[in-house]
């Protein structure tokens, strides 16, 4: 599962923890796994200003809070910052 934020970043769940990219593809960081002996599974925006980035790693979830506000893709293309 992805997240996106309104900077066009999107951020993935994967093996190495969340992975983020930045707007043209290229890594941008990596958070790691809370729980680094199980699976993370899911990352998502959450909360009133989809600033709270959730993830579900082996049986637990966990969030922190995310520096940019994210944004939901089913209401249409994020425009990119600069062009």
């Amino acid at each position: 599962m992805t997240a996106s934020d309104l900077q066009g970043r999107s951020s993935l769940a994967g093996q190495l923890g969340i992975q983020v990219f930045d707007p043209t593809g290229w890594l941008f960081g990596v958070i790691s796994r809370p729980q680094h002996q199980k699976p993370l599974t899911s990352c998502a925006l959450s909360g009133q200003r989809l600033q709270s980035l959730n993830t579900a790693n082996g049986d637990k979830v966990f969030w922190r809070e995310a520096r940019a506000k994210g944004c939901l893709p089913h209401l249409g293309p994020v425009p990119v910052p600069g062009r």
